[in-house]
């Protein structure tokens, strides 16, 4: 679609290939002969775009500081020896021997409050030298158009030294992505790699460290059903950061007006494609015909404002929230990030202990598993049996 073929209200947040073409080429023409001659100049983020992202505890951040977390794969047993804080004391000593004073950063160990083990490290470059920014921008992958994105850059940069670091003491792990390095590698190899990974290096902005560590205390707080609190810790699970019980009113997104068009259980702000979630329980929702006249009226009005709106039942909840996470999750992250219906039945089918089962059961489960490791779909009927048995074993 062409820029002058999109809504009015959209044209002016969208450049067309040309006008970014231009703008990152200007950016290179100014930046270039700049970076060369002050290659022993420190540099430092001056400011940041508004809004990149909402957290639980605090709304809208900027994410003026961008920073990588690294932490353990807890699945491999082999890792539970290693202490985290000395392995990166050992990493960041070869990182310094790598590239001297080329970055300036402070880093901070963050402490899972439940067991007080160390939990993962947080590494927040506060400035590069100007020799560093030159070579990140003549390397970088994808288009430059400002000082921001050239600072994103080189975080990416230093996060994939980790990576070099890390193999180099012979483990594996995970690097920060551009979206072109996910299109030219494939999800399947993305997902392979974060399986087998030792350590995982996560690109992600400092706000979101508070929101790491409140959401689950303002979930119980705030959450009016069992059916909320379920869904809000899937979504804490998946790193889905949420608003709970935000009032959206008629003038969204100014939200200076003072009628309310609807609270929604939770919302995932996204500048261009915010997300209204609803926990609809049966007794409330699906029993009464006012209610549910009520319910499209209101989906209407947010659709009209730009949210794509998800109202999951009360047995969508209980019988199957993977499921339902999973279409959250391919909206918000894309669908190279979700799994396939055939993959949520497999990871059910992994989580179900044999000895817990009648006769029928096993022989039904390994017929069902040989089915899907053929990449067949199976039947309603199936799925509904398996449902049963999970809600039996009390699993989900």
């Amino acid at each position: 679609m062409k820029k002058d073929q999109l809504p009015s209200d959209l044209r002016n947040l969208l450049l067309s290939k040309k006008e970014f073409d231009k703008i990152a080429k200007n950016f290179y023409k100014k930046m270039i002969p700049l970076l060369k001659k002050k290659r022993e100049m420190i540099f430092t983020l001056k400011g940041a775009p508004k809004a990149h992202g909402y957290s639980l505890t605090f709304g809208p951040y900027t994410g003026k500081n961008l920073a990588l977390y690294i932490s353990k794969n807890t699945k491999k047993s082999i890792l539970k020896k290693v202490d985290l804080s000395k392995f990166y004391s050992d990493i960041e000593k070869m990182l310094i021997q790598r590239i001297g004073d080329k970055i300036y950063w402070r880093s901070n160990l963050l402490v899972n409050k439940k067991t007080g083990e160390p939990a993962e490290v947080e590494f927040i470059p506060m400035a590069f030298r100007g020799e560093f920014l030159l070579n990140v921008l003549k390397k970088c992958e994808i288009k430059i158009m400002d000082e921001f994105w050239l600072i994103h850059a080189a975080v990416i940069a230093t996060g994939r030294l980790f990576h070099e670091l890390i193999s180099e003491k012979g483990y594996r792990s995970t690097f920060p992505r551009y979206i072109i390095d996910i299109e030219k590698e494939g999800p399947d190899s993305f997902t392979e790699e974060l399986e087998n990974a030792d350590f995982y290096i996560d690109l992600q902005y400092t706000e979101k460290t508070v929101f790491s560590l409140k959401e689950t205390e303002l979930l119980e707080k705030f959450s009016e059903s069992s059916l909320e609190l379920k869904m809000g810790f899937e979504l804490i699970k998946e790193a889905i950061p949420f608003i709970i019980q935000y009032q959206i009113k008629k003038d969204f997104p100014k939200q200076r007006s003072k009628k309310t068009i609807t609270k929604p259980d939770f919302i995932i702000l996204n500048p261009l494609d915010p997300i209204a979630i609803y926990c609809d329980s049966y007794r409330y929702h699906q029993r009464k015909k006012d209610q549910i006249m009520k319910d499209k009226r209101i989906d209407r009005k947010l659709q009209r404002l730009g949210f794509t709106v998800f109202r999951f039942s009360e047995e969508e909840i209980t019988r199957n929230i993977e499921g339902c996470i999973e279409e959250v999750k391919e909206h918000y992250f894309g669908k190279e990030h979700a799994l396939t219906p055939n993959e949520i039945f497999m990871r059910m089918l992994t989580k179900i202990d044999p000895r817990k089962l009648s006769k029928w059961e096993v022989a039904f489960i390994d017929t069902l598993t040989d089915k899907l490791n053929q990449g067949k779909s199976i039947s309603l009927k199936e799925e509904r049996i398996l449902q049963n048995i999970f809600t039996r074993l009390k699993l989900g």
